[in-house]
């Protein structure tokens, strides 16, 4: 467990991952952090995490609201 968490805190170190319960939801990681935790879990445990699985998850943040900057 500890690996993933390295890997975690590699991509946003200000989280406190052992205790947060909602990394999307509360903006702790947005679709590219996603896409880079997929990549470093892959490389880390030697195993392939199929698109499809990930297309849900990633999708989630398409959802949240986005400020008009015009």
């Amino acid at each position: 467990m500890e690996n993933l968490y390295e890997i975690l805190r590699n991509i946003n170190e200000d989280v406190d991952y052992e205790n947060c319960t909602d990394l999307i939801d509360s903006h702790h990681l947005d679709s590219l952090s996603i896409i880079a935790l997929v990549a470093d879990i892959e490389d880390e445990f030697d195993i392939t995490i199929p698109a499809a699985e990930i297309t849900g998850i990633a999708a989630v943040s398409e959802h949240l609201p986005i400020p008009d900057i015009s």
